[in-house]
């Protein structure tokens, strides 16, 4: 019986984060309210103050949400060479499942937040840092580059593709942002190369 109650908990704190991730993604952030979210899922306010003891809270589980969503495709293959690993790293961006698109949309709106709220824009800083390491770490195992330009490339890439998340939800043409994403990565393996005079295409 308890783990049943354990696991419908589980469910229901899930349930809570998903909802409201898709609020944000519909609605935007500066509305989302213990309300909204209580209706949304069609239960009660203190049904979700059980789980969690403020919408704060609930933002900080959904930025986890967001920071694991895209740290786990990452580390999750294994790849031939980097440029397979920078390709597939694109088309997390250019070709999005609704789920996948609803995540970018909120990171989104989290990252406009941040200009303005000094705890988002702690928290965006240290998720770029965390998915630099993470890219530079298999950039490591892909490529002879030591670790600054490694590192160096890296931070290129999560830049890049911000600006590529952004243009891709606006204007949907995947093919278009394929070809545009492919000269990025010879870029990038250009870069990474020349450190150690060698090829990575």
């Amino acid at each position: 019986m308890t783990d049943l109650r354990i696991i419908k908990g589980k469910e229901m704190k899930k349930n809570i984060i998903f909802s409201t991730l898709k609020l944000i993604a519909e609605e935007g952030i500066e509305g989302i309210s213990t309300q909204k979210i209580a209706d949304h899922l069609n239960i009660s306010k203190s049904n979700i103050f059980h789980h969690f003891k403020s919408v704060d809270i609930i933002l900080d589980e959904v930025f986890a949400t967001i920071l694991q969503s895209m740290l786990e495709p990452i580390s999750s293959h294994n790849y031939k060479n980097v440029k397979e690993f920078l390709m597939f790293i694109g088309k997390g961006v250019y070709q999005l499942i609704y789920e996948e698109r609803t995540i970018y949309i909120v990171m989104f709106q989290l990252y406009t937040m941040s200009l303005h709220n000094e705890k988002y824009q702690n928290l965006i800083l240290r998720q770029k840092e965390k998915i630099i390491q993470v890219i530079s770490s298999e950039l490591s195992k892909l490529t002879d580059s030591d670790k600054d330009t490694c590192e160096t490339v890296s931070e290129i890439l999560l830049m890049s593709l911000d600006g590529y998340g952004l243009s891709a939800l606006l204007d949907e043409r995947p093919p278009h942002y394929e070809r545009l994403w492919e000269l990025n990565v010879d870029y990038l393996c250009n870069l990474l190369s020349e450190s150690k005079g060698g090829s990575y295409d």
